[in-house]
């Protein structure tokens, strides 16, 4: 009985999931719900188990065949939300976009709780299943057969939770000790060095590292970034120009919320052309975010906090401008 409880409710879930957020675009502010796409197919696939489940209740019996409709459906159901997972991911790391518009549409966007909400619903459902299927074996045995529920539904819960917890997580950032701003400004000004170090020596792949992930979406994703820069850096050394390095010259505001650190920073560029240096100065966000360990820097020169926020909404908004 309370397996099939499990698999009712678990099927609830996972219809639900259809009606939310599967995919959502930050930067403008738009989600693709699980209608949009296959979420009908899965809604459809939710309903097997959710029927056979309700009737084998009222009948107090389940036979094989159920089991292994129930089986084929959440199978079928865990592989849809894995390969659109995959995809996924493969879609990120690759993310290249010719047209800038479509780009800065696309730019950050990311699998949202409706989709997780899908993932768990199907692979605690498939446990379940594998579970009963397991217990009702002829050759299991008796003394075991009685942990059935326990060994079954404890399981699906805890993968069910574990799931949801890979968008939902609420304890996010919170083990991250902070750092004062005589730490952060110390490793603000590492991290500059090393960044105009790479500059100078042409190590594009490296220099392009500190820039957010969001910010190299919405400019047509990282490798044309990278062609980009490298165009940019032979026409530089073409004309005899070059970046001796990169330091941090002041702070001018700093803050730490949840999951980051970020400060508006001068950035001090040391140039030399035609054996005379030359010193420029750039208005600069810095972010470190406390979950990945990453640093990032966005030249903001005499942009407005409204302006920034809609190329990068992750910005502190408490941050003096």
């Amino acid at each position: 009985m309370f397996l099939r409880i499990c698999i009712m409710l678990f099927s609830i879930a996972g219809i639900v999931s259809t009606f939310l957020p599967w995919v959502t675009y930050p930067i403008v502010k738009s989600s693709l719900h699980g209608y949009v796409g296959d979420g009908w197919v899965s809604a459809f696939l939710f309903c097997i188990p959710l029927t056979t489940a309700f009737f084998s209740i009222l009948k107090k019996e389940e036979g094989k065949i159920i089991l292994i409709i129930n089986l084929l459906a959440f199978s079928i159901l865990s592989l849809i939300f894995y390969s659109g997972y995959m995809t996924f991911i493969e879609e990120k790391e690759n993310f290249v976009f010719q047209d800038s518009l479509i780009a800065a549409a696309f730019a950050g966007h990311k699998l949202d709780y409706g989709y997780y909400l899908l993932g768990a619903s199907s692979w605690a459902g498939l446990w379940v299943v594998l579970s009963q299927f397991v217990f009702r074996n002829k050759y299991v045995n008796l003394n075991y057969k009685k942990y059935t529920s326990a060994i079954g539904g404890l399981p699906a819960i805890i993968l069910f939770l574990g799931i949801l917890f890979m968008d939902m997580n609420p304890f996010q950032g919170l083990g991250s000790s902070d750092i004062d701003q005589e730490e952060f400004a110390q490793m603000m000004s590492e991290e500059l060095t090393r960044m105009g170090k790479f500059l100078n020596e042409g190590q594009i792949d490296s220099f392009v590292e500190y820039n957010h992930p969001l910010i190299l979406e919405s400019l047509g994703g990282r490798q044309k970034v990278v062609n980009l820069l490298r165009e940019s850096m032979n026409q530089v050394k073409s004309s005899d120009m070059k970046i001796e390095s990169v330091e941090l010259e002041d702070i001018l505001d700093f803050k730490i919320d949840r999951n980051s650190v970020q400060a508006i920073i001068i950035q001090k560029n040391i140039q030399a052309f035609n054996g005379e240096k030359n010193v420029d100065y750039q208005r600069v966000l810095s972010y470190y975010d406390k979950i990945s360990h990453k640093i990032y820097f966005l030249g903001i020169q005499d942009k407005n906090k409204d302006e920034i926020l809609k190329i990068f909404p992750y910005l502190n908004k408490e941050l003096k401008f």
